[in-house]
């Protein structure tokens, strides 16, 4: 199984939220994973958020960080390229998406995935409707 995380889902292996066992499980069911560039930015900055207020201990942090940084290494990584920024555009012009969430939708689109994974409801919406099977966690 091909798979593409959104941030939102991802975030999930790390963080212990609602869903996370889901998550772990179709981790480790899983061949082939992949994110956009964005990804990491976007998970290191809700770590930051979640230590500045106190919700995770320095030492915690950095194991996360740590366990990121460990991952990502059999994660292939996409690159903002022209075509993820035609599909982008596409998107924004054709469904209320914020940008980031329609950077992950246009990288996913060019990765071809078995299913695109987010637990952005709005996301997922925009994502059916280009074509993407998804699985909201």
């Amino acid at each position: 199984m091909k798979c593409f995380w959104d941030t939102s889902a991802l975030a999930k292996r790390y963080v212990l939220e609602k869903n996370s066992d889901q998550v772990a499980e179709i981790f480790d069911s899983s061949t082939e994973d992949a994110v956009s560039i964005i990804c990491l930015p976007e998970l290191i900055s809700a770590f930051c958020r979640l230590s500045r207020e106190q919700k995770l201990s320095p030492q915690h942090y950095e194991q996360l960080k740590f366990t990121v940084m460990e991952d990502i290494k059999n994660i292939e990584v996409l690159s903002i390229v022209p075509a993820i920024i035609t599909q982008v555009i596409n998107n924004l012009e054709n469904s209320s998406l914020r940008a980031m969430d329609a950077i992950h939708i246009g990288s996913a689109l060019i990765y071809q995935p078995t299913y695109f994974i987010s637990a952005d409801e709005r996301q997922l919406l925009a994502a059916e409707k280009v074509g993407l099977a998804v699985k909201k966690v």
